[in-house]
């Protein structure tokens, strides 16, 4: 089965139906990922419509997502709110050719994401350890019916074991099931409900210097560090750097810096970093090897995420 018939992306037709749902139009295809996204006007007003396959996410994952994102909204951290349809929900259920989604809209942050130098920069380091602080302090007052999974449960993980299960990356796939054995033995303190993919695609700077997040198509229940160690993670596949030294001790410090001065950051919970930086380079070499198998990807970015392969299988062996 080719990635046509497991996710269509929807003709005019499809969309005019999807969006007619929140009185949508002028739709313009922005990415194809892990969710399909168009920009659209709505009232005057642009916004973001994204479809989920239940390949990837199920409904009620993605009601638990739009839930915790309310509640952020009123402690007021900085996200992408999403719009109700018509009907006064946040998910509808399409179809597409036969094939189902999730839709959900979302309101646009006016911004800029951050370039690789203002990525790295000190200055904005500390204010993302901020923003991350001020997030986690949040998690740890949510409650609600509506409930993400834990890390080892989310999709994500569970398609890279899959293909890890069948891949020739022997050595690989042995380190992967190391890492989730390692975390599972871990104290559970420090823990609760994180963002999870928190790279520079999916934070805007606004006018006034507020950074913002968006997309918590990842979020799940993890230790709060592993959102501190992503950024790292983030940073060196953006440069393409290869081991944890002296430059990344720098960038987690700037980090570091701007968490603590809002929430405790324990140095138990600093040496973790390295295994969950690793533990990310697993997960993303199989999770993409799952879709490669599927042919999920569209042509143009093919090259692209074979290179986010090679670079994560020479950093976990060491190859620099």
């Amino acid at each position: 089965m080719n990635r046509v018939d497991l996710e269509p992306l929807p003709d005019a037709d499809d969309l005019a139906k999807i969006g007619a749902n929140w009185e949508l139009q002028e739709f313009h295809f922005i990415r194809k990922m892990e969710n399909i996204v168009y920009s659209c006007q709505r009232n005057g007003e642009k916004v973001f419509l994204r479809l989920t396959s239940p390949l990837r996410r199920s409904r009620d994952e993605i009601v638990a997502e739009l839930d915790w994102i309310e509640f952020l909204t009123g402690e007021h951290i900085p996200v992408a709110r999403p719009v109700k349809s018509i009907r006064g929900d946040l998910s509808e259920t399409v179809y597409v050719r036969g094939r189902q989604f999730e839709a959900c809209v979302f309101r646009e942050i006016l911004g800029e994401h951050p370039t690789e130098r203002i990525f790295q920069d000190g200055k904005f380091l500390f204010d993302l350890g901020v923003l991350l602080a001020r997030m986690h302090e949040a998690s740890l007052n949510y409650s609600s019916s509506h409930r993400r999974e834990n890390w080892y449960e989310e999709r994500g993980l569970r398609h890279a074991r899959e293909a890890a299960r069948s891949s020739k990356h022997t050595v690989l796939r042995n380190q992967l099931e190391k890492s989730i054995e390692w975390m599972k033995n871990l104290s559970k303190e420090n823990y609760g409900l994180i963002h999870a993919d928190c790279g520079p695609s999916n934070l805007f700077i606004q006018p006034d210097g507020t950074i913002s997040l968006i997309d918590f198509d990842d979020c799940c229940y993890h230790w709060f560090a592993f959102d501190v160690a992503f950024v790292v993670y983030s940073l060196a596949l953006n440069s393409c750097h290869e081991k944890f030294d002296v430059l990344e001790r720098q960038w987690l410090e700037n980090l570091l810096s701007g968490y603590r001065s809002i929430r405790v950051f324990s140095e138990r919970d600093e040496k973790l970093i390295p295994r969950f930086v690793e533990f990310a380079c697993l997960r993303i070499i199989f999770w993409i090897e799952y879709h490669e198998n599927l042919g999920t990807f569209r042509d143009e970015v093919l090259l692209g995420v074979n290179k986010i392969k090679q670079w994560a299988i020479k950093r976990v062996l060491g190859l620099s």
